[in-house]
Parts: C-alpha cells; structure tokens; sequence
C-alpha cells in the first residue's frame, strides 16, 4: 500500500499544481469545460490508484493527455516513479501511449523517446533502448548527453568496446569531458582479447593507441611487457619491469614471478638476489611482498638467510603476516617429535593470514575482493580498486 501511497501523492501534487495553474489563466467558456473534463478524469485515475488497480487509473491517466498537454509532465513523473520501483512494464505503457499522441511537441517526444529508452534499459531489453538512444544521439536536444551515457552504459556492459570507444569520443566533443582515461581502458580489453587469440599483432596495435592516450598508466605497463615477454624481446621487457616497479609500487606483487623469471633465464642468479633485497628495503613494498621476496630468496641461498631478512623487517616494523612467516622458517626448526604437527598448524596460520593480510577495494562503492579488478563489477568505475593492506607496516617507536 506504501508504493500506491508514493503514486497517489505525486499525481496529486501534480493535479494541484496544474490546477492552480488553469485558476490564473483567463480562458473561454470552451477552456473551463475541458478543465472540468481534465478534473474528472484526474478523479476517476486517483479512484483507481487508492482501490489499488493502477491498470485501469493508466488508461484513464494517459486518456488525460488529449485533453490537455500539461498532462505530458505527470506522465512522465508516472512512468519515472513506475520505473523506479521496479514496474517496469507500466512504465513502458505509459510511455509508448505518450509516444503514439500526434499533439506532442519535439521536446515531449524526446523525454519519452528518452524514458522508454531508460525503460527498455532497466527491463534488460537493451537492444530496444540502443535503437532509442542512438536515434536521440542524433539528434540536438538538452537530452543527448544522457543519451549517449546510457548507451556507454549499455557497451560496456555488452563489452561492446569499439562501440564504446566511438561514443566516448562524441561524449568528448559534445559534453567537453575528458574520456582520455576511459577510451584507454576500451583499447586495453581489445589488446587483452588479442592476447588470449594469440593476435600480437592485433594487441600491439591497440597498445599503441593506448600509448597515445595513457603512457604511464599502470595497465600499459603491464601490457607492454606481456607483449615483450611473448615476443621474447628481453631488453624491453626488463624495461617495463623497472618502469612498473619504480613507478607503480602497487603492482610490484603482481610482476614479481616475471622478474625472477627473467633474471633465472638469463642465469643472473646473483643480480635477482640483489633486485630482491634492493626491492624488500623499500618502504612502499608491503608485508605480502616482502613475505614472497623472502620465499624466493630462500629457494636460492636457505632459511639462514631468508630468517635474517625477515628479522630485520621485524625489528624495524610490526606485521602478524611477517612474525608468521618468521615462526614458521625459526622457531620450530628447534622442535622434535611434534614438528610435522606443529609445521603444518603454522602453515595454516600463515595462509589464513596471507588471505587476509589485504584486500582489493573499491574506492567508489566500497566493493571488496581477493583478486584484482580493472573495472569495479558492482558500481563499473574504472581503476577504482586497489590493493590495501590490513596491517600495512606499524613502526616501532
């Protein structure tokens, strides 16, 4: 009964307002007799509503715009309030009937043109509300901007990315926004779809338009040295692995198995230990990458000097996920008989922490996950989520 309550008040306030409206104007005998026919049907429609049949009070409601065109408004706040409360078939009723009038003005037929695309939108019949939007595209009107938004919208749900990357451009001339960050994102899901054809061709061309757009955004970089990897340019790939590590210290985890993998194809053991030691020191490398620093330190030189690393973290900062590594690797070398029991007790501690040492968050919305995103699958924000971590480095005083 609440929602009938909500559609009551708004046709209320708008037969109250279009009343009082009618008052101050001075019209023939003919104008007050279609304002009585106008208060009539408005009656009969809010009967409708309270008797909760909102069927029949549309049939009557959508009869009023014949009548007289400032009905057109009260429409379509009908058909907003339907959609938003998930009635969405009513809405579309009430917006094609609007549509098929002959008397609507250009700009009546434009915001219902733009509510049923909005309708069709939320209904998931998104081919419907493309044809919609693109035909208000088009055309010159104070809704277009909207227009192409939703059919943004609508590409990137479909990851339809080369049609998103053209309406990011209209979007670009008409609204005078920056779509520079965005249209790098669209090329970069084509480069990544390449990829996994086993195009290289195809990926290189879309990381040069990225390039030309967005050079020193953290997904180029990455994108480069896979593409170098794959090509086997040696060179250029450690350069993208010091550009990402100097310059995107949030991806360092992410590009660590592929720098000790270049290092050990090139047999420079020795240069890896000492990139893995410079990069621990750093203070914008966080406890889990220090933790997978020291793993891999230990396959090369032991526990004796894995377990020095990680008392030196110890002793300068505070970690449970450091301390843990550090239990498992010293404190029960020492122990007998129980030691298989007690290894594997703090193996499972240390995984428990390792999970939930950190975290990926969205900046917008607030959505967590375990696993990094480049687009945020609950409010579609791009490059909103980083990696934050629960104990991140509390220092000794």
């Amino acid at each position: 009964m609440t929602d009938w309550l909500w559609l009551v008040s708004l046709v209320g306030l708008t037969g109250f307002a279009a009343g009082w409206w009618l008052s101050r104007r001075r019209v023939r005998q003919s104008g007050l007799q279609q304002r009585g026919q106008f208060s009539a049907s408005y009656v009969e429609g809010m009967n409708y509503l309270l008797n909760e049949q909102p069927d029949r009070a549309i049939d009557v409601l959508v009869s009023m715009v014949e009548v007289d065109s400032e009905a057109v408004e009260t429409h379509l706040a009908l058909g907003t309030l339907f959609r938003n409360q998930g009635e969405v078939e009513r809405a579309i009723r009430i917006h094609q009937n609007l549509i098929a009038r002959p008397t609507l003005s250009k700009g009546e037929r434009s915001k219902a043109l733009m509510n049923l695309g909005l309708d069709y939108k939320q209904a998931g019949l998104n081919d419907r509300a493309v044809v919609l939007f693109e035909q208000l595209a088009q055309e010159s009107h104070p809704g277009k901007v909207k227009a192409l938004e939703s059919l943004l919208e609508i590409y990137q749900h479909e990851k339809e990315w080369l049609r998103a990357i053209a309406v990011s451009r209209k979007l670009q001339a008409d609204d005078a926004v920056n779509q520079t960050h965005l249209i790098g994102h669209f090329y970069a899901e084509l480069a990544e779809a390449a990829l996994e054809g086993g195009d290289l061709r195809g990926a290189a061309k879309m990381v040069r338009q990225i390039r030309g757009l967005a050079p020193q955004s953290p997904r180029y970089l990455l994108l480069e040295l896979r593409l170098a990897k794959l090509r086997g340019k040696q060179r250029l790939r450690l350069r993208w692995l010091d550009a990402i590590i100097n310059y995107c210290p949030d991806y360092r985890l992410q590009v660590l198995d592929d720098l000790e993998s270049y290092y050990l194809e090139s047999n420079g053991e020795s240069e890896l230990v000492a990139r893995l030691l410079e990069l621990a020191a750093d203070p914008d490398s966080g406890a889990q990458l220090v933790c997978q620093i020291a793993e891999k330190l230990r396959k090369i030189q032991g526990d004796e000097a894995t377990v020095s690393l990680l008392e030196e973290h110890v002793n300068r900062t505070w970690s449970p996920l450091l301390q843990a590594k550090l239990l498992s690797l010293r404190e029960l070398d020492g122990l007998a008989g129980e030691g298989t029991e007690s290894r594997k007790l703090a193996a499972e501690l240390l995984e428990g922490l390792t999970l939930s040492a950190g975290h990926h968050r969205c900046g917008k919305c607030g959505f967590e996950a375990r696993e990094h995103h480049w687009r945020c699958p609950t409010c579609g924000a791009w490059e909103s989520i980083q990696y934050k971590e629960v104990d991140r480095w509390l220092v000794h005083e």
